[in-house]
């Protein structure tokens, strides 16, 4: 992890976390050498375990225990792409297609299902927002076209 997403991470200014990786690189001459290496085009990255460093000496034990069970548990995400969501859809159907994508993504709470046009089907407040927010998209593009034609192709 670079300083900026550390600090993303603590809710921390970077300027705090960078006191904080100072106070760390006098133990560990690793994140010393990472430290006088970086510059601002190329900014160091931290190994999970200097990562942890750093959090338990600005934060103490248990904010850095914290880090590093969420860090654990995490799995990068994996999102379907459309070829697989109409296959899912079509093998599975609507309800049973998005539980198992649910399952792969790693989402385990309760999905309010709200019924839409018949286009979509039932979906699920979040898809419903961003298919709302598509639309909008596209309709605005639209106006915008029909608003400032083309004269010349």
């Amino acid at each position: 992890m670079t300083v900026k997403e550390i600090a993303e991470a603590t809710g921390k200014d970077e300027s705090t976390i960078r006191r904080w990786v100072k106070k760390v690189a006098g133990k560990m001459p690793v994140i010393a050498g990472k430290m006088h290496a970086s510059s601002p085009m190329k900014p160091a990255d931290y190994t999970k375990e200097e990562t942890l460093a750093i959090i338990r000496e600005g934060m103490g034990e248990v904010p850095a225990g914290v880090y590093e069970a969420s860090a654990e548990t995490q799995k990068p995400l994996q999102i379907p792409n459309g070829t697989q969501l109409r296959e899912f859809r079509m093998i599975y159907g609507p309800d049973e297609a998005a539980k198992r994508i649910d399952m792969l993504i790693g989402f385990t709470g309760e999905v309010p299902v709200i019924p839409v046009t018949k286009d979509l089907g039932r979906i699920s407040k979040q898809a419903y927002a961003v298919e709302m927010r598509v639309r909008r998209e596209q309709e605005q593009k639209q106006i915008e076209a029909r608003d400032n034609p083309e004269l010349f192709d």
